[in-house]
């Protein structure tokens, strides 16, 4: 169970970043969904929300195979990506 109770706390942690982005980010809507997360068990990422800079609109995801933060356009290229095994969250958010 302490097992568990870690990995969940990390999860949430790094869910936190996410959210983060999205608050600054993803066009606010009244009902507070823009800070909403999903699940996309086939690509095993969990998503931030679109939003735009410039001409292209981006996402931010966790890829939970390479524990990875990823940066994807809309056309699915990965721009950048963050590895952040080992790293606390302070070191996170900077990067």
């Amino acid at each position: 169970m302490k097992a568990y109770n870690k990995i969940d706390k990390k999860f949430h942690q790094l869910s936190q970043v996410i959210a983060k982005v999205n608050r600054s980010l993803v066009p606010e809507k009244e009902d507070d969904s823009h800070t909403n997360l999903y699940f996309e068990s086939i690509e095993r990422r969990i998503y931030g929300g679109w939003f735009q800079q410039n001409d292209t609109k981006y996402i931010l995801a966790l890829d939970l195979y390479d524990f990875t933060f990823q940066l994807i356009a809309d056309n699915k290229e990965i721009i950048k990506q963050f590895q952040i095994e080992g790293k606390n969250l302070a070191k996170i958010e900077i990067e």
